[in-house]
């Protein structure tokens, strides 16, 4: 008698999946622009139906670059609850209760992947076939390309009070990514040496000094100043009282690439998993740049690494062709120069006796 109870059992279990139906309803999101590196923008997600559901679920997986917002440690997605959700009110307190319960996770079902679940305990339907069901706050990275960006989503279901399961196909929406990007740059006082890569031009600040690298010489690295900052090229920065600022500026799309490279330096635009050449480092003997010794080394996004052909276990720097005040040395003033009666001779004569600094010295 126990197998038939326990084959029943699996049945009555396997049977929403078994009786999962494809369906054209979908979810769809509002339209949204994301400033790379401002502050976070926000989209809803609404249930386009043609059927009255109790439950839903979803994945949805973010471009690198753009991912959800997160807020005292957790994703800023809410269930936008003045929708079409049911509830009840409290005729004392005045309190809302909803009948179903919304959770979300991101990054835990996949790398920038947000899943999101709700249901109702009491199988309850919405009250309506279509409308706003959450929303979602997202931020883009400064180097995040201009232009539409795909979210994908999948994992897609539907379920009606019945327990009838209906899935939509698998779809992607897109977010709008604007050109103007801001960048915060930084250089610890203790360390004064940093390095960049913008994806605008720009002005470079007050304080902050920014080179090139096009040469080395012996165990050094030549660095040229620079007189501004360049879209995709990387720079090592100088600042002698450390700096934190922000650059805003327009990115150009046609320029994208995902390293930039001029001279000897590289830059991270889209962050890098490197074996091979130096990274900016103070491993106790200063800052310099260090060999990576075939380990791989993480360069985020907006940081450079240097390839130098040189078998050295660390670079220094020498900077060249820079413009300054320079020590000069002093000019020899000319001695005063009297005869043995203390009159000043202006035109001593050679092999005479004479007094020079308080000393009779002969004139050779």
């Amino acid at each position: 008698m126990k197998r038939p109870l326990l084959i029943c059992f699996l049945l009555v279990w396997l049977l929403p999946a078994a009786w999962a139906i494809n369906t054209d309803d979908s979810f769809i999101i509002s339209n949204v622009t994301v400033a790379p590196g401002g502050n976070y923008a926000y989209f809803d997600v609404s249930l386009s139906g043609s059927r009255a559901y109790s439950a839903y679920n979803l994945d949805i997986q973010f471009p690198e670059g753009l991912s959800v917002y997160i807020n005292a440690g957790k994703p800023a997605v809410s269930m936008l609850k003045n929708s079409m959700y049911p509830s009840s009110e409290d005729i004392v307190t005045g309190d809302i209760t909803y009948s179903h319960v919304f959770s979300c996770s991101y990054g835990e079902a996949g790398e920038r992947v947000l899943r999101v679940a709700c249901y109702s305990n009491a199988s309850e339907s919405f009250t309506a076939n279509g409308g706003k069901l959450f929303r979602v706050l997202i931020v883009a990275s400064p180097y995040m390309k201009p232009g539409e960006a795909d979210l994908q989503f999948s994992g897609q279901n539907l379920t009606t009070a019945d327990g009838t399961k209906y899935v939509p196909a698998d779809q992607s929406q897109q977010v709008t990514v604007s050109a103007t990007s801001q960048v915060t740059l930084s250089v610890s006082a203790g360390n004064q040496w940093g390095t960049c890569v913008l994806p605008f031009d720009a002005a470079i600040p007050s304080g902050l000094k920014a080179y090139s690298c096009n040469e080395v010489q012996s165990d050094n690295l030549v660095l040229t100043p620079a007189t501004n900052f360049e879209a995709y090229t990387p720079y090592i920065l100088y600042a002698a009282s450390g700096y934190e600022g922000t650059l805003t500026g327009t990115v150009d799309a046609s320029q994208y690439v995902e390293t930039a490279i001029a001279g000897y330096l590289h830059g991270a635009i889209k962050a890098q998993q490197v074996t091979e050449g130096y990274v900016l480092q103070n491993q106790g003997s200063g800052v310099k740049f260090y060999v990576i010794n075939g380990t791989t080394f993480a360069i985020p996004e907006g940081r450079c690494w240097a390839v130098v052909p040189s078998a050295a276990n660390a670079l220094g720097f020498v900077v060249g062709e820079e413009t300054g005040i320079q020590q000069t040395a002093a000019k020899p003033q000319p001695h005063t120069i009297y005869s043995i009666d203390g009159k000043r001779v202006e035109q001593p004569q050679a092999s005479r006796l004479y007094i020079i600094n308080n000393k009779k010295v002969i004139n050779k």
